[in-house]
């Protein structure tokens, strides 16, 4: 992926195209190069306590974590950042400092 530093491994990534066009990827990435790419993309991190996302699951990733049974993307700890506009367009972004893991999606419905 080009647009990646080249630190970054252990990448998954979806595109659909299309009008409801979507991009989801998933990247394993140092903290100080996640910090670089994050101004560089202009992303204003701001640090999320139990954050919960749903959307990992569709690029097929393992939930990573399991309570009571039940498999949640829960992250204890997290960078995140998340904007939308009227167009319907929307993109969330989380870093993982523990797992020092990058997830991004982002669509325009």
């Amino acid at each position: 992926m080009y647009w990646l530093p080249s630190s970054a491994t252990r990448i998954t990534y979806q595109k659909r195209t299309g009008h409801l066009w979507g991009v989801d990827y998933e990247c394993s990435m140092p903290a100080k190069d996640f910090e670089a790419f994050a101004a560089q993309k202009k992303w204003p991190m701001k640090l999320e306590e139990n954050y919960y996302t749903s959307v990992r699951q569709r690029i097929g990733l393992p939930p990573l974590r399991h309570l009571y049974g039940v498999h949640l993307d829960l992250y204890p700890t997290a960078l995140v950042y998340k904007d939308s506009k009227e167009t319907g367009w929307f993109i969330e972004v989380i870093y993982d400092p523990d797992r020092q893991v990058l997830f991004v999606h982002e669509n325009s419905n």
